[in-house]
């Protein structure tokens, strides 16, 4: 099938090439015209129903808005009803144990109907409850419809779900259902809940005392709350629109069943997308969708203090056919106009076509060689313009063939005698071409020499470098044994000062060594007269005991003294005794000590000797490492001046063998030069030859042509 296009294709060029100019302008008009307006129709139709459904999601957006505020109005209105039945005095009395203490029965019954009447009276008299239940403990709670409480088990209800999440709030909430362990239970003992689609629920508190005594219900009816959505503004301008909790849970409008033939879950898409932005902290918002395979626009609006949301379904189609009549006005202008440009069109184009005739015809008889005919077309557009320049063309054309037939003759007449000439060039040019080839190829040899010369010398300087390297190592390590040699001159001449330093200090240890022993010496012999006076000390303490005992009872007083003195000189002999045997011991060690600085004095005196032989050593060594400093510094000199020449000498090598090579170079270039003027001049010759015929055949060309 495709080949089968392509071959047709083809066969459609083929015929639109073979057909005429005014065919071809007329088809190109047709095409020009149709395919872009066809395609801006397109699209100003496509840009058409896209702005419809634009304004229609801003528009249908704010409907959606102002229907979520009217539900905001109504649940507000509710919760206002439920603090106002809170806050009345038959609820509060009921609930309150201090005021119901002091009632006798009459009245405690009385108050018990009157809190039940109030109660009943707001669901009576407000159609947009089912029911209202207030919460507390088996025996103190209220709820109309009436229904048998005595078989709740309240614990189970304060643990539910929806109990917790009224007493988790701050305020009211609204939830979808109570049925966990209220409604279940109620239904399972033969009991019923009126139908509610989700209630409104508070803490339930003592005024007086703030006391949270249980949670306060009121449902909202289920019929109520469908006929308010389907008569909504939003519904009345076609839309479907629905109820939507937090939980997911859909209250559909009345007749939403009637008009869509299915029902809605929160399965749903759109539902779970509607959910997620809500969850992500978005209010309200647009968006297209799929829904039983038709498309539809769906808005939400969540109200401001409730989990509730408008959610709107528009279908496409709907906001689409509005559209469709601006489509069909801008179909009919297109083709009205279409038609008129292409008969303008076709019209100018047959126009042209005619006078473009004129001018073939004309230039067909030109094309022959007949000249004498010229055209004759008033416009003044180009077609126009090209009839003058047509007719100034062949004018101009007549002229020029005139001086071509003169200028052919003169040409012919020269192009002999620049044959003649051009051989003789030739001739020429071949001599001239064999010398320069000769120079070329001496000068090339030439360069070779000169570069093989610089090569040389340019090992020879890089062998100066490295010698001229090697001079200033040896340079730099003589005056870094030179200046070792300084530091460890400087170093023995610190070693002979603290060495005569040392000898001072041993004369003067030695000296103080012989006083210690001449001190030794003296402390013996106080100690051998100290020994004496204790003996002779004992001896008088002998005598006076003796004397006394010869006093009898009246010295003995006195004997008491001698044997004291006794004592005395028996401890003082005793400390004289270990006194002096440590005095032995010290002059013992002094003559030690004597005999050690003796030897440390001839060490001392051998260590003098050594440092004045290394001193010696050093300044010898420091006068050769001088001269041998002086030698290599006259050899660095000449080195260096080696090298400034090396530099010299190579740089002159290199001129001259650049100089030699650019001889080489500019021979061969003057050789090469030659030899293209040598083939210039053949080619030169052969085209004057090719020349001299085609002025012949130009004379005879030019004989055709009518002047």
């Amino acid at each position: 099938m495709a080949s089968l296009s392509k071959g047709e294709f083809d066969r459609f060029l083929k015929i639109f090439k073979k057909k005429g100019l005014a065919q071809k302008l007329s088809i190109f008009i047709l095409i020009l015209l149709i395919i872009p307006i066809s395609i801006i129709d397109f699209f100003s139709v496509s840009k058409a129903v896209s702005s419809v459904i634009n304004e229609s999601k801003k528009s249908y957006l704010v409907a959606s808005s102002s229907t979520a505020q009217y539900f905001q109005v109504l649940f507000e209105a509710a919760k206002n009803n439920a603090v106002q039945l809170m806050a009345n005095d038959n609820i509060q009395t009921f609930f309150s144990e201090a005021k119901l203490t002091t009632k006798d029965d009459y009245e405690k019954t009385k108050i018990v109907q009157d809190a039940k009447n109030t109660l009943a009276n707001l669901v009576v008299t407000n159609e947009m409850f089912a029911g209202a239940y207030i919460l507390t403990d088996k025996a103190n709670s209220l709820v109309f419809p009436s229904i048998v409480t005595n078989y709740l088990d309240f614990q189970k209800i304060k643990n539910s779900g929806w109990y917790k999440k009224i007493v988790d709030s701050a305020g009211y909430i609204l939830i979808d259902s109570h049925r966990e362990n209220f409604d279940e239970v109620i239904e399972n003992n033969n009991g019923s809940i009126s139908a509610y689609a989700c209630s409104i629920g508070f803490q339930f508190r003592d005024l007086q005392t703030n006391k949270l005594r249980g949670v306060m219900l009121l449902d909202i009816k289920e019929d109520w709350l469908r006929n308010q959505l389907q008569s909504t503004e939003l519904s009345r301008q076609g839309v479907q629109t629905i109820g939507l909790l937090r939980s997911g849970k859909i209250i559909l409008p009345a007749d939403f069943e009637d008009t869509t033939k299915h029902s809605l879950n929160s399965d749903e898409k759109f539902i779970k997308k509607i959910l997620s932005e809500v969850s992500s902290g978005k209010n309200e918002g647009a968006f297209e969708t799929i829904y039983q395979q038709k498309p539809y626009l769906i808005t939400f609006s969540k109200t401001q203090y409730f989990d509730w949301i408008i959610v709107g379904m528009i279908p496409l189609d709907a906001i689409i056919k509005s559209a469709r009549s601006t489509e069909k006005v801008i179909i009919l202008i297109t083709i009205v106009f279409t038609i008129i440009a292409i008969v303008f069109g076709i019209f100018f184009a047959l126009r042209i076509v005619r006078d473009i005739e004129k001018v073939t015809y004309v230039m067909t008889i030109a094309e022959k060689g007949d000249l004498t005919k010229t055209l004759h077309i008033k416009r003044n557009d180009e077609i126009g313009t090209l009839s003058k320049s047509f007719n100034n063309m062949s004018k101009n054309i007549k002229n020029l063939i005139e001086k071509g037939v003169n200028l052919t003759r003169q040409v012919t007449s020269s192009i002999a005698s620049l044959t003649t000439i051009a051989s003789e060039t030739s001739s020429a040019s071949n001599e001239i071409a064999k010398a320069i080839q000769e120079i070329a190829e001496g000068a090339g040899n030439q360069a070779k020499e000169a570069t093989n010369v610089a090569e040389t010398v340019s090992q020879f300087g890089k062998r100066i470098e490295s010698i001229v390297y090697s001079i200033k190592q040896i340079n730099k390590l003589s005056k870094d044994v030179f200046e070792l040699s300084e530091n460890g001159s400087e170093a023995v001449k610190g070693l002979d000062r603290a060495t005569d330093h040392t000898v001072s200090i041993t004369n003067s240890m030695i000296e103080t060594i012989n006083q210690l022993a001449d001190y030794s010496k003296s402390i013996g012999k106080i100690i051998h007269l100290l020994g004496n006076i204790s003996e002779q000390t004992k001896l008088l303490a002998l005598n006076a005991s003796i004397e006394a005992a010869k006093a009898g009872e009246a010295g003995r007083g006195f004997a008491v003294v001698a044997s004291e003195i006794k004592k005395l000189a028996v401890q003082s002999k005793e400390s004289t005794r270990e006194v002096d045997e440590m005095i032995k011991k010290i002059i013992s060690q002094t003559k030690a000590a004597q005999e050690v600085a003796s030897k440390v004095e001839v060490v001392i005196s051998s260590q003098n000797t050594a440092v004045e032989t290394v001193t010696g050593a050093f300044s010898k060594i420091r006068s050769v490492i001088e001269e041998l400093f002086v030698k290599v510094e006259n050899i660095n000199q000449s080195i260096l001046m080696i090298d400034k020449e090396k530099t010299a000498i190579i740089s002159s090598i290199e001129n001259i063998s650049a100089i030699s090579q650019e001889t080489a170079a500019s021979t061969q270039e003057v050789s090469a030069s030659t030899q293209e003027q040598l083939a210039a001049i053949e080619e030169l010759k052969s085209m004057i030859e090719k020349l001299y015929v085609l002025a012949q055949d130009l004379h005879q060309a030019m004989q055709v042509f009518k002047i």
